[in-house]
């Protein structure tokens, strides 16, 4: 059996699927940064993959949203191992 491993040639900030299920749970900011326990500034760098999805962000967001706390944490790893790859001029918001 091959072990093929997809490779994308972008990294997607997970905020692109938090911005998506706030849009479908009709989150603001404002409530998300409430929920979170942080500034909407850090709300905004998160959606913008200019901050790191924490440990206590994903406990936060499988509160709120459905997917539970590992997925998120999976999503940020895989970010980041892309980004290390790819280069910051590869990711998409």
């Amino acid at each position: 059996m091959s072990k093929n491993k997809f490779k994308p040639d972008y990294a997607l900030a997970p905020g692109a699927i938090i911005d998506e299920h706030m849009e479908h749970h009709s989150v603001t900011i404002t409530q998300l940064a409430t929920h979170l326990g942080i500034k909407k500034k850090k709300v905004k760098k998160l959606l913008k993959g200019k901050a790191p999805i924490t440990q206590p962000i994903a406990e936060g967001l499988a509160t709120i949203f459905t997917f539970p706390v590992h997925m998120w944490i999976n999503l940020e790893a895989g970010f980041q191992k892309n980004i290390k790859r790819l280069g910051k001029k590869s990711i998409i918001w």
